[in-house]
Parts: structure tokens; C-alpha cells; sequence
């Protein structure tokens, strides 16, 4: 099978996404992992200063051993970090999962679409996964309604992961492309 692998940069519409491996963004996600109020969502909530660096460190290994991963998204100018998309592979689902994080300042402007929609490009088109799984905790309305308006489908709503309520979301390649279709259509 042949090893696809996810550009190392993406210049996009809004934002540029630039992988993990971009020194010039380490300080600001450190910072962003250790936000109580950005990380109060994930799995793990907001990490320590040396949790921050092995998480860091955990997604350039994915990206260089697997030629896909985590991305900051960057101003088009790569500038100011605005967030973080994940393509990444873990232990609760056998399919690459998705996953995304919109700082504080530029959340409720649409772009945690952008940004999903961005990494569904890059998995379905460009690695040619077959499937995509995604978890969002049950009280997080906004990243649900993101993950269901891209065209994710809530599998199990009612998921437990460490003492944290989860719904657990997947989207195959086939569906995306099937939407991708009607809207190219309308």
C-alpha cells in the first residue's frame, strides 16, 4: 500500500496550516495546553508545563513517523496561532481520528469549521482514509455542531472515557464525497 503523506504546509483561504514540526509556533501551543479555560474540553484538560512539551513532542513523532499529524493554524501571514487541527491516530478508535482547537479570541467566527473542514480535505483527499472518528464531550454544543454541520454522525452519545461524558462521531470517505457532490451540484 502506498504511504500517502499530508502537505507540510497548507496555504488556505483564511489561515495556513503549518505542522507541528514549525518551531516558531512551540511557545504559543505550549501556552494553548496549558489554558484551563481553551483545554477544559479535552480529554486530558489543561496540562502542566512538561506535560505540554511531551504532548508537543508526541505530535511531531506522528507527523514524522506516519507523514501525517498535527497542524498550528496560523493568519495567513504565520503570524499569530490561531489553533490547532489534528489528524492523528490513538487508542480509542481504530480509524485516524480528527480534532481541533479555536483559541479563545477568534472563537465564534466560523472557524472551527474552516478548520475541521480543512482536515477532512487533507484525510479524505490526500491520505485517502477510509474513515474518520471524533469525540466531543456531551456539554460541548459548539464542537458538536461543527462535527455534525461537516457531516459527522453521532455513533454513541453516551460514552465514557475517563469519568468524562463523550459522544463519538464518525465519517467515511464515501459519505464526504457523496456531500461534496450535492454541494458542488447546488
Amino acid at each position: 500500500m502506498l504511504l500517502r503523506k499530508a502537505p507540510e504546509k497548507l496555504q488556505l483561504e483564511s489561515f495556513t496550516l503549518v505542522t507541528c514540526c514549525d518551531q516558531r509556533f512551540l511557545n504559543a501551543a505550549s501556552q494553548r495546553l496549558q489554558d484551563l479555560k481553551l483545554m477544559r474540553w479535552v480529554l486530558a484538560g489543561a496540562l502542566s508545563p512538561e506535560q505540554a512539551q511531551n504532548e508537543l513532542h508526541l505530535w511531531k513523532n506522528q507527523f514524522q513517523n506516519y507523514g501525517y499529524g498535527n497542524y498550528f493554524v496560523t493568519d495567513k501571514q504565520e503570524q499569530s496561532l490561531l489553533g490547532f487541527v489534528k489528524i492523528y491516530d490513538g487508542p480509542r478508535s481504530p480509524f485516524t481520528q480528527l480534532g481541533y482547537l479555536v483559541d479563545t479570541p477568534y472563537q465564534g467566527h466560523g472557524l472551527g469549521t474552516k478548520f475541521a473542514e480543512a482536515a477532512l480535505d487533507i484525510a479524505f483527499n490526500i491520505l485517502n482514509k477510509p474513515q474518520l472518528a471524533a469525540y466531543a464531550r456531551v456539554q460541548n454544543h459548539p464542537s458538536r455542531r461543527i462535527l455534525e454541520k461537516v457531516g459527522f454522525r453521532c455513533d454513541n452519545d453516551n460514552l465514557l472515557i475517563d469519568n468524562r461524558d463523550y459522544c463519538q462521531y464518525s465519517l467515511t470517505q464515501e459519505r464526504y464525497f457523496q456531500m461534496l457532490a450535492i454541494r458542488q451540484a447546488s
